[in-house]
């Protein structure tokens, strides 16, 4: 799809599009169209939503894709899974991607790099092929540090965005 406008398109352009946008993320003005998830991706999605629902805590809101996340005016994503601190928010408190065989570099560099810039608190990478979650907050200079790397049957609480424990085998199951 190609920009009317110089420099690509906006959220607001995109937004407004008379199209079907449920797949669709924008990336430095660039429409970027990713394939439909596959079975294991979906039930990884799932579980981590159902693990992160239970262990909610007031006023934190746990969603999974597809749901548009504008983290500047040239960018939008559809984390696979997000917390929101409240109905009107803007920008979640953590967002994570689950790494597909086709979107590995986009949501290790392109979006780790727009949500850092975003000001998102955490953000955590699942790669369901180890199985590992990989835990980023962002410190004090604004840059993502990682906090903590959980393999196979290892089991960790973690406390952000609340206190929530996380096994990586068992998102697979």
């Amino acid at each position: 799809m190609r920009a009317v406008e110089p420099g690509g398109y906006t959220v607001d352009v995109l937004e407004h599009a008379p199209h079907d946008r449920r797949r669709w993320e924008l990336l430095d003005g660039v429409v970027v169209v990713s394939p439909a998830p596959d079975y294991r991706h979906q039930r990884v999605v799932l579980r981590l939503g159902a693990v992160l629902l239970a262990a909610e805590r007031a006023g934190l809101h746990t969603l999974i894709a597809p749901f548009d996340v504008p983290v500047s005016v040239t960018r939008k994503f559809q984390p696979d899974v997000l917390v929101m601190p409240d109905q009107e928010a803007v920008l979640p408190v953590l967002v994570v991607e689950v790494l597909s065989r086709y979107g590995r570099t986009y949501d290790t560099r392109h979006k780790r790099t727009a949500y850092q810039e975003a000001g998102i608190r955490s953000y955590w990478i699942i790669d369901p092929q180890v199985p590992s979650v990989t835990v980023h907050r962002l410190g004090r200079h604004g840059v993502y540090e990682v906090v903590d790397t959980i393999r196979g049957d290892d089991r960790r609480e973690l406390t952000e965005p609340f206190p929530v424990t996380v096994r990586p085998a068992d998102l697979l199951l």
